[in-house]
């Protein structure tokens, strides 16, 4: 009889779920300067807004 441990550590995610491709950009300062201020603001990554800003087109 087998028996299974708990291993700990989080589940693994699907395969739609995982963020597996990297898109890199140039911003000019204005533009990397509102983004940061925008940040500060939400208290979120700079790459969690860009996804946001994605997501609502």
């Amino acid at each position: 009889m087998k028996r299974e441990f708990n291993r700990g550590g989080r589940p693994a995610l699907s395969a739609a779920q995982r963020q597996k491709y990297i898109v890199s950009t140039r911003l000019d300062t204005p533009l990397y300067l509102q983004l940061k201020s925008l940040a500060r603001q939400s208290g979120k990554q700079p790459a969690q807004i860009i996804r946001e800003l994605i997501e609502l087109g």
